[in-house]
């Protein structure tokens, strides 16, 4: 295998992938619904409908041709009309049609839109229950079941005379015409001698049509790991893949020249440092994931390869309606489950092809960043972001002997954590890790006769930590390659805790030193209860009969630092209460109590949460102000990540016309005015809090990263608020990452960020909250904060 070759497959899968799409939508003359096409139906619609209101203006004042159309328009949106137009004329615009033939069926699209607008009004709650009933089905069989069932419901559905609708059709496709200047019309003479006219793409269109299919095919390359090490970046835009074909900006956002003059040699430092890191493929894993493939077995977050099995239909569905519905409801939640695992058995199936291909390979990966900062791989499916059955499929390819106690003890606390458990002291995950060692051996000899490993929170990667385990046990020299992962413990909160020096926060979330590590949401979930048991409300006594755990407060406490809110916390305690009902058989509360239920649980649940992290909920608050102010002046939001990375989030308001047709068909215009579009104050008040954290969670990683590679570090994997190295190396990486986090946090963060701000503003801004007395050099010694 060569490089060079490699870059090549990338491409022109790509090219590939990108005609095969073309191709199968345009032969279901679906052409707007290719990259191109959807780039011209917005220009087109938005075009024909103000020359569509212009004409309906002018008809209502004289008499003219077409005009007698005018009372079936005056009740139709002029933003569906054109989008119906449009879209038709687009799907087919590759092909030669007569004009009649293309206006009768624009006119019958918005005759079947005008008959439906009529039911709609005069049998509203029918309507609404019928198209619930056909949601799941395409949009032209969906007007078909309509038509349907208006006609079993003996609804009548107007109709227009074939004068109108031809004279609608013509109308419209003339417009669009006059419009948008895609179409032109041409007098022919047929065979026959009988004269037509037909409708076809200008040429100027078909030019760029076709100009811009053929440069939207190499822009859209398969990116594959590298076989040998990424090229170095010195800028933002030189470094990863060494083709130019390949060559993408080290940072994806919409400016990417900004980047360009950036001092951020930490930056570079760190992101070269990642992508030197050679992994290779864990053969051993990878064949163990493909008999379970092949099986069919639904283990972890794999995802079952057999079709969904339905039940049968029930022996008194006929006479009974309600087991019927009862077996229809079954059926729609197994098919809508299988829908949903469609794109995993789809990411399984590529992941599997490339270990293949990789078998025995060196294999590196170009990384790239968001604009906050946080490191990525480039290539998706083979990567060590991946799942959890993705992850097991990566070993370092350069490792090192387990030499001391210390290094196999590292080992064995990754295998407890990979197996769940992760919240009692290091010395009790490796004891934990000994008392399975039978266990563990006889799994590494024969996994698929011995499936314990499928009961661990992490299975594959519990799997992949058997080898090694195995190995090493059997092999004293081993040259051990397992990526061992240290993982803050939720590191949102951890930095706000940081950022405010809140000893009460900082240490729920393992920052401040303790003989075992701390459990946030256990925390939560013990203060929680006692908030439940003094609430007269009789639905909190029936939560705790219930049973409030960790898993209960879990999700909601773990996306507080990135913008949750107390209504969207709503959802979360409703899924975990459906699961939970779910895997215990008991539900506590019938279909119309949980909506009110879920509000109880939430309220006591958000008073408990802001008890034990304070800070988080002061410093967000003060950010959210900072936001607003900025949204005032109309300016975006920048300010500098600690190490030296520029940060601008500027999420702006876009004139955004959404036209839904009856029968659900729905597009989405975006009209773009450049430079003059106003900040979103919703969209970045919201998205400061996740956004700033994010900035500096990727600031440690890098930080860390780098003191490590001067202390002999060379193998990392980067997972955001989770790196892995060498069992070797973990002891080291972890006093590097506090080391990390105690230089910038030892730093006014949040005041050089309120100075920043004031001087590219020009005005003053709120002083932060007051900080705590937390001593953030206690940091070093709290052995928990990554573990």
């Amino acid at each position: 295998m060569k490089q060079a070759d490699l870059d090549k497959e990338m491409i022109s899968q790509g090219v590939d992938r990108y005609r095969l799409a073309k191709s199968r939508l345009r032969s279901a003359n679906l052409e707007s619904r290719t990259s191109a096409g959807r780039r011209v139906l917005e220009h087109a619609v938005s075009s024909m409908s103000e020359s569509l209101q212009e004409w309906m203006t002018n008809a209502a004042l004289a008499p003219g041709r077409g005009h007698s159309i005018l009372p079936l328009l005056v009740d139709l949106d002029p933003n569906l009309v054109s989008l119906v137009t449009c879209k038709t004329v687009i799907d087919g615009i590759t092909t030669t049609r007569t004009i009649n033939s293309l206006a009768m069926s624009v006119a019958r699209q918005i005759e079947d839109e005008y008959a439906f607008l009529k039911v709609r009004a005069s049998h509203p709650r029918w309507w609404a229950a019928a198209v619930k009933k056909v949601k799941a089905t395409g949009d032209e069989r969906r007007a078909k079941r309509l038509k349907e069932r208006c006609r079993r419901a003996g609804i009548p559905l107007t109709r227009w005379s074939y004068r109108d609708k031809a004279a609608m059709g013509l109308v419209c496709v003339e417009l669009m015409r006059q419009s948008t200047g895609l179409i032109e019309t041409e007098n022919r003479i047929s065979p026959l001698g009988k004269p037509h006219t037909i409708v076809r793409a200008t040429d100027e269109f078909m030019n760029w049509l076709e100009k811009s299919h053929a440069s939207a095919e190499f822009l859209f390359p398969v990116y594959m790991p590298m076989i040998h090490p990424p090229q170095d970046w010195k800028d933002a835009m030189g470094g990863g893949y060494t083709s130019e074909e390949l060559k993408r900006p080290l940072v994806k956002a919409r400016k990417k020249r900004k980047y360009d003059g950036a001092e951020m040699p930490e930056v570079y430092d760190a992101v070269n440092r990642i992508q030197r890191t050679g992994f290779s493929v864990n053969e051993k894993v990878l064949d163990v994931l493909k008999e379970c493939w092949q099986n069919g077995l639904d283990i972890g977050d794999l995802p079952s390869s057999k079709p969904p099995v339905f039940p049968p239909f029930p022996a008194d569905g006929k006479t009974n309606p309600d087991s019927k519905k009862t077996w229809k409801r079954i059926c729609g939640r197994i098919k809508s489950e299988s829908e949903q695992d469609r794109s995993k058995r789809i990411a399984v199936h590529k992941t599997i092809m490339l270990a293949d291909k990789y078998r025995g390979q060196s294999i590196y990966y170009p990384q790239e960043l968001d604009f906050r900062g946080r490191v990525y791989p480039k290539p998706i499916f083979l990567n060590n972001q991946g799942s959890d059955w993705q992850r097991s499929l990566l070993l370092f390819d350069k490792g090192l002997p387990l030499l001391t106690d210390e290094d196999r003890g590292w080992l064995a606390i990754h295998g407890a954590n990979c197996w769940g458990i992760d919240k009692v002291s290091f010395a009790e995950r490796i004891e934990f890790i000994q008392g399975m060692h039978n266990e563990i051996m006889a799994i590494a000899k024969a996994p698929m006769e011995n499936m314990g490993w499928a009961k661990a929170d992490k299975p594959f990667c519990f799997l992949a930590f058997c080898f090694e385990y195995a190995e090493s046990v059997t092999n004293p020299d081993h040259v051990s390659r397992l990526p061992v992962h240290l993982d803050g413990s939720n590191n949102g909160l951890q930095i706000f805790s940081l950022l405010l020096r809140d000893p009460v926060s900082g240490l729920a979330t393992n920052c401040l030193p303790t003989d075992t590590p701390r459990d946030i949401y256990q925390d939560v979930a013990e203060l929680l209860k006692q908030k439940l048991a003094g609430v007269s409300d009789p639905m909190a006594s029936r939560w705790l009969s219930f049973g409030i755990d960790r898993k209960t407060t879990k999700r909601v406490v773990m996306c507080l630092p990135y913008g949750l809110t107390r209504y969207s916390s709503h959802e979360y305690l409703r899924d975990w209460y459906l699961d939970k009902a779910k895997a215990t058989g008991r539900a506590e509360f019938d279909v119309n109590e949980i909506f009110p239920a879920i509000i109880v649980l939430a309220d006591a649940l958000w008073e408990s949460i802001h008890e034990i992290v304070k800070s988080a909920k002061d410093c967000m608050a003060w950010l959210r102000e900072v936001a607003k102010i900025h949204i005032q002046e109309g300016k975006p939001i920048r300010w500098s990540a600690p190490s030296g990375f520029p940060v601008t989030q500027a999420y702006r308001k876009h004139n955004r016309v959404t036209v839904k047709t009856l029968v659900g068909t729905v597009i989405r215009q975006h009209r773009f005015r450049q430079d003059k579009d106003d900040l979103s104050k919703m969209q970045n008040v919201n998205a400061i809090s996740p956004n700033f954290v994010h900035s500096l969670d990727a600031a440690v990683l890098m930080r860390a990263v780098n003191m490590a590679y001067e202390r002999g570090v060379r193998n990392f994997s980067c997972i955001h608020d989770s790196i892995g190295v060498l069992a070797s190396s973990a002891s080291m990486m972890a006093a590097c990452i506090r080391e990390a986090a105690i230089e910038i946090f030892s730093q006014p963060v949040l005041h050089n960020l309120r100075t920043e701000m004031e001087h590219y503003l020009g005005r003053s801004l709120p002083a932060p909250p007051m900080s705590g007395d937390m001593d953030i050099t206690l940091l070093r010694d709290a052995d928990y904060f990554f573990a």
